[in-house]
């Protein structure tokens, strides 16, 4: 009697019960573990995005100021986007949005002044403060100084689970600009950086 070259070794194939139940629990563990991880991190990328948004408002409006060798001022703005946008004013809450333009004062006039920018904020759930230094609005000389008698302007981006979380951006008066997060070194103040 001849062997088939292909037998069948066992007339039933799939998954025993046993099996896919640990299939299920190893799925559920590893479900568990993950998701609030996941969840931490896209907030920190959401925080850290938004900072480098600023950050990068920031180091625009110094190299222009630098290359056009004139005043450049950013200001706080709830219509940056808008066809004719204009300056809050002394408003520390830089959330909804701001303007980069040439200026010899921190309010934006589109008859006199160049628009060379503007930011759209940081979205929901998010917070940008200045500290009382900066107010609504703040600017660097031609020679990339920071155009502020009153010292150094500080920035900080939090979400809702406060200062550990947090962003902050520092500008000293000579115009450089450095950034640290709360979660690697003090807890920055979300509503008054300091």
């Amino acid at each position: 009697m001849e062997i088939p070259m292909f037998a069948i070794t066992s007339k039933y194939s799939g998954f025993t019960l046993i099996e896919l139940l640990l299939v299920v629990s190893l799925s559920a563990i590893l479900l568990a573990i993950g998701v609030p991880n996941l969840s931490a991190f896209v907030q920190n990328s959401r925080v850290r995005a938004s900072a480098y948004e600023l950050h990068s408002a920031v180091a625009t409006a110094r190299s222009e100021a630098l290359r056009r060798r004139a005043r450049v001022a950013l200001c706080t703005s709830t219509n940056a986007t808008s066809s004719d946008p204009s300056c809050v004013g002394a408003s520390q809450d830089w959330s909804q949005g701001w303007l980069i333009f040439t200026s010899d004062d921190n309010g934006f006039n589109a008859a006199t002044d160049l628009l060379l920018g503007v930011g759209t904020g940081s979205g929901t759930g998010l917070s940008i403060r200045t500290n009382a230094t900066a107010g609504g609005a703040f600017a660097f000389r031609g020679d990339g100084t920071l155009d502020s008698a009153a010292g150094a302007v500080r920035l900080a981006l939090c979400d809702g689970r406060g200062g550990t979380h947090g962003v902050q951006i520092d500008l000293s008066t000579l115009g450089s600009s450095t950034s640290w997060s709360g979660s690697s070194g003090p807890s920055v103040n979300c509503n008054d950086p300091a």
